[in-house]
């Protein structure tokens, strides 16, 4: 999924969005603080703390973590913005349609159509990641 970049100083480079579903012994903390940085800092992932905004080579979210509602390391989980962005929703509704967002009564496929009515700015990318 191809999105403009959202934000003043973010660039003109498009962001690419991907979601993805697994299972876990680690714990959402865990996951945040340790797991996350340690992967986007053998990216090459640079931040920037004047401009959160900006272009980088890699930005990994955790969106979900089963049922849980709260806030974690700082983080808020479910991510709020999954009722508000399409580049988050819409891959969401790909990989669990019936899902319903912890917190919310409609589910992911629901909520991915009323944000591309709203405003379709995504396009699919589609991507064989499978090996020859």
């Amino acid at each position: 999924w191809e999105t403009q970049p959202i934000g003043e100083g973010s660039g003109n480079e498009i962001f690419l969005n991907a979601v993805i579903r697994l299972r876990t012994m680690r714990s959402a903390a865990e996951i945040i603080t340790e797991i996350i940085p340690s992967i986007e800092q053998s990216l090459g992932r640079v931040r920037d703390p004047n401009n959160v905004h900006a272009p980088r080579t890699i930005d990994i979210d955790l969106t979900l973590y089963g049922d849980l509602i709260g806030t974690v390391a700082g983080h808020t989980l479910p991510d709020p913005e999954i009722t508000d962005v399409l580049h988050l929703a819409g891959p969401l509704s790909e990989i669990a349609p019936a899902m319903v967002i912890p917190g919310q009564l409609r589910t992911i496929a629901a909520i991915a159509a009323e944000l591309e009515r709203d405003a379709p700015s995504l396009i699919r990318s589609d991507l064989d990641l499978t090996t020859a």
